[in-house]
């Protein structure tokens, strides 16, 4: 079924979408898991806890991010 037309636009996107969602689920349990002196890098890779949230301060365009602009 995956392999005729109307299934690749059915089905592959319906397991595509569910291996997505189960992948976003699961990494942050997963790292958390791991002993914390190995926990940085894995963190780090796949984006998740602390590690994630760190933002550039210049945008590309040569501006300064609005988070940290004073109003």
């Amino acid at each position: 079924m995956t392999h005729s037309l109307p299934g690749v636009f059915t089905v592959d996107v319906a397991i595509t979408c569910a291996t997505v969602a189960l992948w976003l689920l699961l990494r942050e349990p997963l790292v958390a898991l791991l002993p914390r002196t190995r926990r940085p890098r894995p963190a780090t890779l796949l984006r998740c806890g602390t590690h994630a949230r760190v933002r550039p301060r210049h945008w590309p365009c040569g501006g300064t991010s609005p988070r940290s602009s004073a109003p």
